[in-house]
């Protein structure tokens, strides 16, 4: 269990349109995580939203930038959405995505999805450089993420579930995103803010 500022952190991957019986997401949200809790929780959202309107949901006590981590488009990695976020954010945490790629290819028979967020331009190490130079805004970083085999950015062996389709997985195990030990490419703990 990984614990931040003293609770469980508990996130999401979406979860804007959940309500949980409540007429918004932000009472449904506090009404599962704030109030019928045994146990007080960080809960850091990825919800996939203008982040101006995480200024509005007190439910959570921080936002987790999913799209930062990747080019929306055809341009090199910024810190764009890192400082967008931030800027709704005041006194609460904010966790920057990294990521080596994002591409997928299932055909019609399957989940039927096809794209390529560009990853040129050393995606990793740029956006590692951005997150390295913002280090005193960014709380914590996630790396998006370890095993997502069907959409390519996984950072390890392949092992378990295979996607419906494994011809850019077969003979691809991306260990060599893996850190170093020889030397040491980068030190996690410099990400984590000071703060406790």
């Amino acid at each position: 269990m990984f614990r931040f500022r003293g609770r469980p952190v508990v996130s999401t991957f979406g979860g804007q349109r959940c309500h949980f019986g409540s007429p918004t997401v932000n009472g449904g949200w506090r009404r599962v995580l704030k109030t019928n809790m045994t146990t007080e929780v960080h809960f850091i959202a990825s919800f996939f939203m203008d982040p101006a309107i995480y200024g509005s949901i007190d439910a959570a006590d921080g936002a987790f930038s999913w799209d930062s981590a990747w080019p929306m488009g055809n341009y090199d990695i910024s810190d764009e959405y890192d400082v967008e976020f931030r800027k709704y954010l005041p006194g609460r945490t904010y966790m920057a995505g990294v990521s080596p790629w994002f591409f997928t290819h299932y055909g019609p028979e399957s989940f039927n999805k096809n794209f390529i967020f560009r990853a040129d331009n050393w995606l990793l190490a740029s956006r590692w450089e951005i997150l390295v130079r913002n280090r005193e805004h960014i709380d914590l970083v996630q790396v998006i993420s370890w095993n997502d085999y069907g959409e390519s950015h996984y950072m390890g062996p392949i092992a378990g579930a295979q996607p419906n389709s494994t011809s850019w997985t077969t003979g691809f195990d991306h260990q060599g995103y893996q850190f170093s030990t020889t030397p040491p490419m980068y030190n996690f703990n410099a990400f984590v803010a000071a703060s406790p």
